[in-house]
């Protein structure tokens, strides 16, 4: 968070699968890859213009806070950018799998799922 740039490594749009199975259950892992084959074969964008980890096109300088959410595999984050005094909630919502907690989706509650975005035909 530190950093002014992600490394090439950290970076969600360059993991490879196994990178990101280790954050995401099967069927969000399996949109997100269908989405990155969408960018490099149509060489544009397709269901997401955004960093949804971070509801930004430009997370720099961004704050994070974590919070329990309302049920238990529910966890709320609290981010906020340098320039504005808004604060955006996030929901993640977290199923355990054989190999442990893994995020099933992400939302900004009343606004977009990740798993509605990625769904979407491109």
């Amino acid at each position: 968070m530190d950093e002014p740039r992600c490394p090439a490594d950290r970076d969600l749009s360059l993991m490879s699968r196994a990178q990101l199975a280790r954050y995401f259950d099967g069927r969000l892992l399996d949109l997100w890859l269908r989405d990155r084959e969408c960018v490099t074969r149509q060489r544009e964008i397709c269901n997401l213009d955004f960093a949804p980890l971070w509801d930004s096109q430009d997370p720099a300088g961004t704050t994070v806070r974590v919070l329990a959410g309302d049920r238990a595999n529910h966890v709320v984050v609290e981010l906020r950018q340098p320039a504005s005094a808004e604060v955006v909630r996030l929901q993640f919502e977290l199923v355990r799998s054989a190999v442990g907690w893994r995020i099933r989706d992400i939302s900004k509650p009343t606004v977009w799922s990740l798993v509605d975005l990625l769904s979407r035909r491109s």
